[in-house]
Order: C-alpha cells, then sequence, then structure tokens
C-alpha cells in the first residue's frame, strides 16, 4: 500500500527489496552459493585457510567479493575452503579437513571467479569435499539439482557424485560425466546410471539433473534433456564435489542448489537466475 501524503504530517516511504533464489524458491534440501541465496541466511558462505599461517575464519558473500576475504589472505598468498556452508539451513555443510585437498578460492591474494564472480577453484588432481549427511533416502525419492561450473580439464569429469567412498565400486550415481565423449546415456555394472554430454573443457556449463518417478533427467545449459531409468539400487550416500568413481576435475565451481522434490515447473525460472548471475550461456 502506497503511504498517503497528508499536509503538514510526515509522508513515509517504504524501499522494497528485491527476493533472492531461495526466498522465492524456498525448500531447498542443501544450498551451496558464494552469493547469499536468501535474506533469512546471513550467515558466512565459506570457512578459508590461508596457507602463510594456517589461520581460519569464516566470510559471509559480501566479504568474499568486497575485497575483504583477499585482505585477509593476504597479498601473495594462497586461501583454501576449509569449509563451504550450506544456506539452506539444513546444516549440510560441504567440508574438508585435509589441507592438501581443500580447494582453493584465493590464489596469490586474488579471489577465484567463474567469470567475474567468484568460485572454488579444484585443481584436478586431489581436490574435493564431501557432505556425509544426504542418505540413500534423498537420492532413492524425487530429486533436483542445479549446478554451474566452468572445467578446466582437458577430458571433461563429473563435478559431483554420490558414493560410499573414493573409488568404491558399490552402486554408485554420477549425474554428469564424460563431457568429451558425446554420448548421451550410459549404463555402468555397477548399478549407476550416468547422463552425460559432449563438453569442451574451458567452456561454463549450467546442468539442472533430477530425479523424477524413477527417471533420471539432465537439462544442460537450458536444453539438451536427455533421460534414463533408475537403478535398482542406489547405496552411495556421501556428496562429493571435485572427485567421483575414477578421477578428480578441475574446474572452477560456485554454485549447487539440491531439492528433495520435482522442481519441473520451478526449473526454467531457477535456471535464469542462476544463469543471470554467471552468464553463462546467452
Amino acid at each position: 500500500m502506497s503511504p498517503i501524503y497528508v499536509p503538514g504530517k510526515v509522508t513515509l516511504k517504504y524501499e522494497t527489496v528485491s527476493p533472492l533464489l531461495l526466498d522465492s524458491y524456498s525448500g531447498a534440501a542443501a544450498a551451496y552459493s558464494l552469493r547469499q541465496l536468501s535474506w533469512a541466511y546471513g550467515g558466512p558462505v565459506v570457512r578459508v585457510r590461508r596457507d602463510n599461517d594456517n589461520a581460519e575464519q569464516d566470510f559471509t558473500a559480501t566479504e568474499v567479493s568486497d575485497g575483504t576475504l583477499a585482505s585477509w589472505v593476504g597479498a601473495g598468498n594462497n586461501g583454501f575452503v576449509r569449509t563451504w556452508y550450506d544456506q539452506s539451513g539444513n546444516g549440510r555443510h560441504a567440508q574438508q579437513g585435509n589441507s592438501p585437498n581443500q580447494p582453493q578460492i584465493v590464489s596469490s591474494g586474488a579471489v577465484a571467479t567463474i567469470g567475474t564472480k567468484p568460485a572454488l577453484s579444484f585443481d584436478g588432481s586431489n581436490d574435493f569435499m564431501t557432505v556425509s549427511s544426504f542418505g540413500k533416502t534423498l537420492l532413492e525419492n524425487n530429486l533436483t539439482m542445479f549446478f554451474a561450473f566452468k572445467s578446466s580439464s582437458t577430458a571433461g569429469l563429473s563435478p559431483l557424485c554420490f558414493q560410499n567412498t573414493v573409488g568404491s565400486d558399490i552402486p554408485w550415481l554420477v549425474p554428469v560425466v564424460d563431457f568429451s565423449s558425446g554420448t548421451q546415456t550410459r549404463t555402468y555394472a555397477a548399478g549407476g546410471y550416468i547422463l552425460a554430454q559432449s563438453y569442451a573443457a574451458g567452456a561454463s556449463a549450467l546442468y539442472t539433473f533430477k530425479h523424477v518417478s524413477g527417471v533420471y533427467t539432465k537439462t544442460y545449459n537450458g536444453t539438451n534433456t536427455v533421460s534414463a531409468a533408475h537403478p535398482s539400487t542406489q547405496t552411495g550416500e556421501t556428496l562429493y564435489l571435485g572427485n567421483w568413481y575414477s578421477g578428480y576435475i578441475g574446474m572452477s565451481f560456485p554454485e549447487l542448489i539440491v531439492y528433495n522434490a520435482d522442481l519441473s515447473t520451478s526449473q526454467a525460472a531457477i535456471e535464469a537466475n542462476i544463469n543471470a548471475h554467471y552468464n553463462i550461456y546467452p
């Protein structure tokens, strides 16, 4: 309602604040980003370790982008991510306590980016993070995942997967993998189904991965949707970022949002929001 002007009285002005992504599309099971995703969450987005003294500190999205993080790490120093905080409120934080395996966020005093936006940088050699609290139930029910990344590997590999241990040969799930092959679907003897996409290293990509009513569906940059049947069993319960069954991926990785629901009706709008922020495709 607009304020009513009365002569001799104070005129009130109201400031409108635009909703953020999770304000408009609530109910995320987990949400990782270096931008703030909801007004309800004002906490840190990452915990960073600097390499000159191994000190650690939390940083908000504003502090990541306004120079506070880079200043704390220091010119010529490097910063690595110990924790990538879950902005959904569910406490499913991505962790890496082993220093050699931590992805980088500051290189020689400069924040890593995808385009102009801050991003975690995985080296493709041994960097990875894990989220151990997803569980089999989430994976076997309706699931929608949105993630943006830019591969720096010469042969594109999966940016994430669900499995029990690194290199495990039990049934596991890799939403997107083998970008260089051009193959659309593959089935592995272990029971995991893979939705693949021909992909050039060095290009940014936005993927939506869904499991709805027993079918996996993958959408790449808003198009090229393909589907595959759900395997009969799924035992991989830990989410791995930067590592999949047979290797690691070098990449810039700024955002991952997971819903334990079918987001088909909101998919295009969420993709548009992410794409508008990171400018991934025309």
